[in-house]
């Protein structure tokens, strides 16, 4: 019984531990995909697209806002 419990933790642990080291993974993750979007991708949306498809443009071309994650979906 011991034995048995004693390898439920174990897996336990592992599971936890596995688990720990993915989320740190998507954070770091997480962290390097907004660097990219701020430095490549950002300014050429702000150059080319924000002037007829932001919430701050007269006359919203097509519809289509860029300005905001939820207004591209």
């Amino acid at each position: 019984m011991r034995l048995f419990l004693f390898v439920g933790l174990v897996k336990a642990l592992i599971i936890a531990g596995i688990t720990q080291s993915t989320a740190a993974q998507e954070l770091t993750e997480t962290a390097q995909q907004l660097e990219f979007f701020e430095a490549k991708i950002r300014p050429v949306l702000v150059q080319h697209c924000y002037e007829c498809h932001s919430s701050d443009s007269k006359n919203v071309k097509g519809g289509l806002l860029l300005d905001t994650r939820a207004a591209t979906r």
